[in-house]
């Protein structure tokens, strides 16, 4: 991973590796009659692209500017800790009341959101100048 981020700007790396693992929650829900080996099989893929997630985030928070360091990890992990609250249980509620073909379709929402996001935004990440 060091040889990749020194070859790749961080946020391409984050931003592949989150589609790599959504792409692997996707394919569990479609492909799989087994839902266990199709559970344990995409976790695993998941969790990969998880551990090249996570690093190049710590990574791009260390560029911030040093006063807002401490802010952006706050609000950073406080909205992931909330993230991982309340994600399970209105996960569950929603595959209890409408099965599993609402995520199959948010799914694809979430995508086309990220090809049109890619389209409109470009690489402006860091116009804010606040990345060093």
């Amino acid at each position: 991973l060091p040889y990749l981020s020194s070859k790749i700007p961080e946020y391409k790396i984050m931003k592949y590796s989150l589609l790599i693992a959504s792409i692997a929650l996707f394919i569990t829900f479609m492909y799989f009659d087994n839902i266990w080996f199709g559970l344990y099989s995409t976790f695993l893929i998941y969790m990969m692209a998880k551990s090249a997630y996570a690093p190049m985030h710590n990574s791009y928070i260390s560029k911030i500017d040093e006063e807002k360091q401490g802010e952006v990890i706050g609000i950073s992990e406080s909205a992931r800790m909330f993230g991982m609250f309340v994600g399970p249980i209105v996960g569950g509620i929603l595959l209890d009341s409408y099965g599993t073909n609402l995520f199959i379709i948010l799914a694809a929402v979430l995508f086309v959101a990220y090809i049109i996001g890619r389209s409109l935004n470009g690489s402006t990440h860091a116009s804010n100048g606040n990345i060093k």
